[in-house]
This record gives C-alpha cells, sequence and structure tokens, in this order.
C-alpha cells in the first residue's frame, strides 16, 4: 500500500540512514523504482537525462533508478532495516520477506539496444557553478574536496572549524571566501520529534 511506503520513506529520513542504503530499501519497496519503470516501458527505446544530487552519480542511486537496472537484493533491503533498526509496517516486512516482484536486473532482455542514462547535472556541475559565481564577485571559493555523506552535525562542526581556524589542508584562508561543498549529508531525529519541514 502506498501509505506503508510512505511511511517506510519517512521512517528511513528519520533513521539516519545514509543515501546509498536509503535507495537500496526504496527500489525494494516501490512499484517504479530499481528499473520497473523501465520494465512498464514495454520494449520502447530508453533515454534517460538525470539531475545527480548523490555523490558518485551512480544511475541506480539518483532517483532510486526507476530507469536503469539494480544490482542489490532483498537480502540488503532486509539488511538495511536490521542495521538502522527501522520501524517498518507489517505490509512492508511481509513484501520483503516474501521476495516477490524483484526489481529489475542487468541481464533483463529489453536493456538490449534501447538504454541512454546520461547525467546532465550533478553536484561536480553545482560546485563549479558556484565557484565561479563568486569568483565573478571578487570572493575566493575554497572548494572541499570530500563530498558531504557523514550526519549532518558532524558535517557542520566541519565547516565551523575551517571558518574558525581560518585554514584548509595546511593553507590560510585570506580575504573574503566562501565554503563550497557538495553531497548529501545524513539526519537522525530524535524518537519524539514532530516538526515538519526540512527532510521529514
Amino acid at each position: 500500500r502506498f501509505a506503508d511506503v510512505m511511511h517506510a520513506n519517512k521512517a528511513l529520513l528519520r533513521g539516519g540512514v545514509s543515501i546509498d542504503h536509503m535507495n537500496t530499501l526504496r527500489r525494494h519497496i516501490s512499484a517504479f523504482n530499481g528499473g520497473r519503470l523501465a520494465r512498464a516501458a514495454n520494449g520502447a527505446d530508453i533515454v534517460t537525462f538525470a539531475v545527480s544530487d548523490v555523490p558518485g552519480d551512480k544511475p541506480e542511486i539518483i532517483g532510486s533508478g526507476a530507469t536503469t537496472f539494480d544490482p542489490t537484493t532483498f537480502a540488503e533491503a532486509r539488511q538495511v532495516v536490521e542495521t538502522f533498526g527501522l520501524k517498518l509496517r507489517a505490509g512492508i516486512t511481509r513484501h520483503l520477506a516474501a521476495q516477490r516482484d524483484h526489481s529489475v536486473k542487468e541481464d533483463a532482455p529489453f536493456w538490449r539496444g534501447k538504454y541512454k542514462f546520461e547525467v546532465i547535472a550533478s553536484n561536480r556541475h553545482a560546485v563549479a557553478a558556484a565557484a565561479k559565481h563568486a569568483q565573478q564577485r571578487g570572493v575566493t571559493p575554497i572548494i572541499i574536496d570530500e563530498h558531504i555523506t557523514g550526519n549532518a552535525a558532524a558535517e557542520a562542526k566541519l565547516f565551523a572549524e575551517i571558518a574558525r581556524t581560518r585554514t584548509y589542508k595546511g593553507q590560510r584562508i585570506v580575504g573574503p571566501a566562501v565554503l563550497i561543498r557538495g553531497g548529501e549529508a545524513v539526519v537522525k531525529l530524535p524518537k519524539k520529534f514532530d516538526g515538519k519541514g526540512g527532510r521529514v
């Protein structure tokens, strides 16, 4: 049921789950993710132009891979639930245990000769554009090489430490400057949290 899927998605967003693990579960509980939308195209040519906000730009991670094959399994999806202690509704738990309606795999025949997947914009493009914008206004862009992938609070401390010391990788930051970094942080909310907005 759609309500069960939405409940699972909320549990993922609240549970401190990385985007890779999050989308592994999503691909196994959705009617269109994990290549199922491509399968529903019923043999038509499939061309995907993707805008990616995830580190690494893996097709199966972007948008939970609606039009690309899925390299993960139901067992890995169940492992996500166990590892992060997610409390899911009975319908989702039964679905994962039954292992029916598998996500689409690379050897599915309809991929052959009819499939194109292209990332047309990504974190890398956004970071480069932000840096160019800063330079045009006389502000020094400090690009932090590593993608944001960890806990949001810990990632924020890194930014604060760079700002406090005005150094990055041993280099002194002089004059007006801006810190630029791409990625997707992990958020874990308190159990009794009942707010709105953000990633909830």
